[in-house]
């Protein structure tokens, strides 16, 4: 089966979940090291970011996930 970009599955939440939770473990641990400094804050704020921006990514691939279960629900009836 072709990986189809446009239909995402449930493996790709996963991998975006994955993704989330690694940055979120490297902005945790950024946040613990100890002597702030510009070295600090960039890390912070790059780490950061990217943990947004992949928690927004897995929220919305999950919203398409339900969305098309929904719709291939409703075709079959």
């Amino acid at each position: 089966m072709r990986n189809n970009t446009s239909k995402p599955s449930i493996g790709h939440v996963i991998m975006f979940a994955g993704a989330t939770v690694g940055w979120l473990l490297l902005f945790l641990i950024t946040l613990s090291t100890p002597g702030p400094g510009s070295t600090f804050w960039i890390k912070v704020v790059f780490s950061g970011i990217f943990t947004v921006a992949s928690s927004v990514g897995t929220v919305l691939l999950w919203r398409r996930v339900q969305q098309q279960k929904k719709k291939d629900a409703a075709e079959s009836s």
